[in-house]
């Protein structure tokens, strides 16, 4: 799931909108992305924005 081609939309995605989001939009707009995405999103998705990808 992860080609570099995926990771940099979402990259761009996600800087295009950094500035309008608090840490729990931040959060949602990345499950959105990582459901969007399907199998692999939540990888995907946490090494682009640095998050964990566990739920703990």
């Amino acid at each position: 799931m992860q080609d570099a081609k995926i990771i940099e939309t979402i990259r761009n995605k996600y800087i295009v909108i950094l500035a309008d989001l608090d840490e729990r939009a931040s959060r949602r707009w990345a499950a959105a992305e990582a459901i969007a995405l399907g199998h692999g999103g939540i990888t995907a998705v946490s090494s682009v924005i640095g998050a964990s990808d566990r739920n703990d």
